[in-house]
């Protein structure tokens, strides 16, 4: 009867034990979604004769894995729009030029991946 109080004690210390282990001190968070955007224009002012250069970046800061569309149609999942003074969009290449043709999709962007994309615009 001794044998079987010690062996009910012995296995409750363990499971408190066990239960006690698994507790931190700190409430636990899920893993944040952060995207940190740059863009780089050079030079400020342009024209024909010196065509502005734009760079945009995309940084998965976070720690969890984003999806982006990647493809001819889409992009890389990150675009630029060039606007007018009066804030209308300006076509920084020609449109009825030809453009190549491969199909768009989903892809995963972890964490610490970056999108570039640019372009020139004169």
């Amino acid at each position: 009867m001794l044998l079987g109080i010690r062996a009910r004690a012995a296995a409750a210390t363990l499971a408190l034990l066990a239960l006690a282990s698994g507790c931190t001190k700190s409430p636990t968070r899920p893993p944040v979604t952060e995207v940190r955007l740059s863009l780089a224009v050079q030079p400020s002012v342009g024209g024909p004769s010196s065509p502005i250069s734009m760079v945009v970046s995309a940084l998965n800061a976070g720690g969890t894995q984003l999806w982006h569309c990647e493809g001819c149609g889409c992009g890389n999942g990150v675009s630029l729009t060039v606007l007018a003074p009066d804030g209308t969009p300006v076509a920084p290449s020609d449109p009825r030029l030809p453009q190549p043709l491969c199909p768009d999709g989903a892809v995963p962007l972890r964490p610490g991946d970056v999108l570039t994309n640019g372009g020139r615009f004169t």
